[in-house]
């Protein structure tokens, strides 16, 4: 994408470091931001108002750069190969980190410039400006946005850090990042050991670079004395300057972008935008009650099943001191109803649950009506099995009726089919 002037509504952002942002993101004045004809303004996220798209720039610190020669596949197959590649480069597991590469016209190596960055940071941030209506265009390395010339380095000095980089003969782009402070010596303390870091790794290619000039982006005034007290006594010419317009920075096809390789589903970016840090205290106090609660119910399931075990126990010797003639005890409320059906048959009486004050209850519940309703009746296993005229139960008020009809005689009426009139009556509880 060629680089355009800034428009109504879009906004550039120079994100600060990981180390920063997460703690200090929204409420704190940590972002960079050139939005309109103005200048840069240093803004929290809650102040980015009227703001509907923007074009991201990530801390050089919190980006990965390696140029390497990448297996010759394309598209999506590629950018799976990419986690391999860089696996004995990276301290961090690949898998949690979102790549980005270039291929660099002209390079008879066949190298590629590959970028790699914390996936979580990266939907942190991008979640963070979602759910402000913000779309992100595009997502890029700090080292590789500046104008670049080869021969020279071009450094950006903002966030109490450094972003550096430079360009060799072959068009491949370099770049590293380096921590600052506040504090003015540790600041030019840090630019010198960069420009030093970056000198040495060119010497490596035999290319002498310890009298390239410098191109500094500075965003404030505040870096100019650091910056002249590091560069005081080198052969080195320093050019200064404020951080550029975007219509000056090289945000076009040969620059890494991160957005192509975003991936995944709303809930994996939601959770990567979650800072589950602020969560310990809730999951802690959640795990306690839950487990206070499973304490309490095995107490509870402890307790009951004594009292079961009591009553069992109970219910048993009641059953043996009425009848002691039974040698072995499994079930004794089965047991005990079996022998009262002996008893009473013996003396010639009818349990409830027999044939005939079954019939005699149901004959009560259908009422005069009692040989037109009927169609046939099984008696088995202590139950009644009836077959109803289905014009006498056709409609669920009629159903309704004689189910409440046979519980006020004692009975417990089930229909199993309503169409052809099936019902089951049995002694009710």
């Amino acid at each position: 994408m060629a680089a355009t002037k800034i428009r109504k509504g879009e906004a550039l952002i120079w994100l600060p470091p990981r180390s920063v942002g997460e703690r200090a993101f929204a409420s704190e004045p940590r972002l960079i931001v050139l939005a309109g004809e103005g200048g840069y303004q240093r803004m929290s996220l809650d102040a980015l108002g009227g703001i509907r798209m923007a074009r991201l720039i990530f801390d050089a610190r919190d980006v990965s750069l390696h140029s390497l020669r990448l297996p010759p596949l394309k598209g999506a197959r590629l950018r799976q190969a990419l986690p391999a590649a860089l696996e004995d480069l990276l301290l961090q597991d690949p898998s949690q980190c979102l790549m980005a590469f270039v291929k660099v016209p002209h390079n008879e190596a066949g190298l590629s410039t590959v970028a790699a960055l914390d996936k979580a940071w990266f939907e942190f941030v991008l979640g963070a400006l979602e759910r402000r209506k913000i779309t992100v265009t595009g997502a890029h390395a700090a080292q590789l946005v500046l104008p670049a010339s080869a021969g020279s380095f071009e450094m950006a000095l903002l966030h109490e850090g450094l972003a550096l980089s430079w360009l060799e003969a072959g068009g491949a782009r370099h770049g590293l990042g380096w921590g600052a402070s506040a504090d003015a010596d540790f600041s030019a303390e840090s630019i010198r050991h960069a420009l030093q870091t970056a000198t040495l790794a060119l010497a490596a290619h035999d290319v002498d670079a310890s009298r390239w000039p410098l191109r500094a982006f500075i965003e404030d005034a505040q870096w100019q004395a650091p910056l002249d007290q590091a560069l005081r006594g080198q052969n080195r010419v320093a050019q200064v300057e404020h951080l550029p317009r975007p219509e000056r920075l090289p945000l076009d096809w040969n620059t890494l972008d991160f957005m192509p390789s975003r991936s995944g589903t709303a809930l994996s970016r939601w959770a990567a935008d979650t800072d589950w840090r602020q969560w310990r205290l809730p999951f802690a106090l959640g795990a306690a009650a839950v487990s206070l609660f499973l304490l309490g119910l095995n107490l509870h399931w402890g307790a009951l099943s004594q009292e079961k075990q009591a009553l069992r126990q109970q219910i048993e010797r009641r059953f043996r001191q009425a009848f002691p003639s039974v040698p072995v005890v499994v079930d004794p409320l089965a047991q005990g109803q079996k022998e009262l059906n002996l008893l009473r048959a013996r003396n010639g009486q009818s349990g409830p649950d027999d044939f005939l004050p079954l019939l005699a209850r149901l004959s009560l519940a259908l009422g005069n009506e009692a040989g037109d309703s009927l169609s046939s009746v099984e008696y088995r296993e202590g139950r009644l099995r009836l077959r109803l005229r289905p014009e006498r139960v056709a409609d669920k008020t009629a159903r309704d009726a004689l189910v409440q009809s046979a519980r006020r005689v004692g009975l417990k009426l089930v229909f199993e089919d309503e169409r052809q009139g099936l019902a089951v009556a049995s002694a009710a509880p």
